[in-house]
């Protein structure tokens, strides 16, 4: 829920689509489950983004083929006092 008010504030200054699951009135661009592949979403954009932000995910709830894709990555994590040893 977090990563969605984040995403609002980027969105102010930068082209923002959010892919991911939806939840409690927070939608996304592209719903995604969660460790769906990222690939179908890239493909259906029309063109390869600039960066790909993930807002606090649990391991496992990456897109599966995150690792492998050609872009800059960066995953913000807060309330790491929830699941530390987890994260």
């Amino acid at each position: 829920m977090m990563g969605w008010y984040y995403a609002k504030e980027l969105a102010k200054t930068a082209e923002v689509k959010l892919a991911g699951p939806e939840f409690a009135g927070a939608k996304s661009d592209f719903a995604l489950r969660p460790g769906a592949p990222l690939q179908p979403v890239l493909d259906r954009l029309g063109s390869w983004p600039d960066f790909y932000v993930e807002f606090y995910s649990k391991p496992g709830y990456h897109p599966a083929d995150l690792p492998a894709l050609k872009i800059p990555k960066a995953w913000y994590i807060y309330d790491t006092h929830l699941h530390l040893d987890e994260l």
